[in-house]
């Protein structure tokens, strides 16, 4: 089924059943199913209500839901049976979950947390964000293996004059669908003031963000925010700001950017204003329209807010005190790059792929080029691919404050698309890039994690203090109460973590 050249990629890297799982063989119950769903609760909702609406849904001889043992439990990743239907689900439609790959947690949670770093330093921002998480809400693998001590949130003090942490500021450069971006927001919205930017260069993956973005974070039936002060089991409107941005990634900041087409302050404001209407009219388009015009040339010039951005609106421009050389808008404490590659660790999109073709196979080439990849396999191509992947992980870097942490990403097997372009990173800025190594689950407990085949689901990268996600096809739809979740891997990526190291300016240490 696979093209030879495909075949022989899989099986370079030690990925078995690719085939079996395709076509409904010994790796997969049912044709189409993966052996594990997992899924991310939505934190405005109650936990605990939410996990007991998913488990009477899920299928009668199937296992409850599993909370994902090597993450932070304040991600709130669980695992399902592989057979679950999430999008005919009360759960999914009501925005109580989302469904997301555990693997794009583990890119969250190093752009985010110090956990799961070899040598873990004092990082004020990661202590913000985890601090937030008492001891007892913390997963029993990152408890046992992490010697930062956590518990009640804690303003950890980062400048001369000893004033607070208070926000963050964040860029998603490759953000659609919109995942992990809801969940990067999620982490921030105890602290307000943070803001998230999103940027993707395709309208149409845009769109699906911003859905993505309005269901769980915006719509008053999907995303748990409370419109009236007081409701238990919610929060009231506010939170992390998002913006999203359809505008180039390897050239974000450069100049000014100009077609801003989402802003959360803006999007709750009009959601007050229509009440139970969904779909915007001609009206609503244009308030719309008008307000993202106000707060883009707002952005540009300060990037900041008091209240709302709607609020600070028609303000007087402050001078930026922290801007990228050559850049029109305010660097970044995190930056992940989640960049464009040749997805084959996901091979559930693969199967996707040919469902899509029996679909809708006048549209679409013969079956086997559903089966190749010619981005990984074709030498042009590929060359192009890793040629744009620079750019972006350059980009990213560049928007970067002193100090801050980007995570590069892929969810490719391709050592020329991950570990080369890192280490071309690194060799292009020696006194500034430094690579920050990371361990999942845990320190000391990186290698060796197995499926049930036997078959390694992560590794360090070839390139050391990077990490390795293999695509995890074996059946895992029988644990038992006892099963200690070790198999609770899902699609193929890699991730690295890199620091900016260039000495801290005295303006560096003046957060909004």
């Amino acid at each position: 089924m696979l093209a030879p050249e495909l075949a022989d990629f899989y099986k370079k890297h030690g990925v078995e059943g690719v085939e079996d799982y395709l076509s409904g063989g010994p790796s997969s119950d049912v044709t189409g199913d993966f052996p594990l769903r997992f899924i991310r609760v939505n934190p405005r909702f109650d936990r605990e209500e939410t996990l007991r609406i998913l488990k009477s849904e899920l299928p009668v001889e199937s296992f409850a839901p599993k909370p994902v043992p090597w993450l932070d439990v304040k991600l709130g990743f669980y695992a399902v049976s592989g057979k679950f239907s999430l999008s005919q689900s009360r759960s999914f439609r009501s925005g109580r979950v989302y469904g997301m790959d555990v693997s794009s947690g583990a890119a969250v949670a190093a752009l985010l947390f110090d956990s799961n770093d070899v040598n873990m330093g004092n990082d004020v921002f990661s202590e913000m964000i985890e601090g937030s998480s008492t001891k007892d809400n913390r997963s029993h693998s990152n408890e046992s293996n992490n010697p930062v001590p956590k518990g009640e949130i804690v303003e950890a003090e980062v400048d001369p004059n000893h004033n607070p942490v208070k926000s963050m500021r964040v860029l998603d450069l490759c953000c659609s669908p919109g995942l992990k971006l809801c969940t990067i927001a999620d982490m921030l919205d105890e602290f307000p003031s943070s803001t998230v930017v999103g940027v993707d260069i395709s309208e149409s993956r845009m769109s699906v963000c911003k859905s993505i973005v309005q269901k769980y974070r915006i719509d008053k039936e999907t995303s748990g925010l409370s419109h009236d002060k007081g409701d238990q089991g919610t929060v009231s409107t506010g939170g992390a700001l998002i913006r999203l941005f359809c505008e180039d990634g390897t050239k974000f900041g450069l100049q000014p950017p100009n077609q801003l087409i989402f802003d959360s302050d803006a999007a709750l404001l009009e959601s007050e204003s229509s009440g139970k209407r969904k779909r915007m009219n001609k009206s609503a388009r244009a308030r719309e329209k008008k307000r993202l015009r106000e707060l883009l040339s707002v952005d540009i010039q300060t990037d900041k807010r008091e209240g709302t951005a709607l609020e600070n609106s028609e303000s007087q421009s402050k001078p930026l005190g922290n801007v990228a050389t050559s850049a029109s808008i305010e660097l970044f404490d995190r930056v992940l790059v989640d960049a464009e590659c040749s997805t084959d660790g996901a091979v559930k999109h693969m199967l996707h792929r040919m469902h899509s073709h029996v679909v809708d196979s006048k549209k679409l080439e013969p079956k086997e080029s559903i089966t190749s990849n010619k981005a990984l396999t074709d030498s042009q191509q590929l060359a192009d691919l890793v040629q744009l992947q620079r750019q972006l992980i350059l980009s990213g870097f560049r928007l970067l404050k002193p100090g801050g942490v980007m995570v590069y990403s892929t969810c490719s097997l391709s050592e020329a698309q991950n570990e080369d372009v890192v280490s071309w990173l690194l060799k292009e800025n020696p006194t500034k890039a430094r690579l920050v190594s990371v361990n999942f689950p845990g320190p000391s407990k990186l290698e060796g994690q197995m499926n049930k085949k036997g078959i390694s689901l992560v590794s360090q990268g070839s390139l050391p203090g990077t990490v390795r996600f293999y695509p995890n096809l074996s059946s895992c739809d029988t644990l038992s109460k006892e099963d200690s979740g070790d198999s609770f891997y899902g699609g193929g990526l890699f991730l690295a973590k890199i620091k900016n190291t260039k000495l801290l300016e005295p303006s560096a240490f003046t957060l909004t």
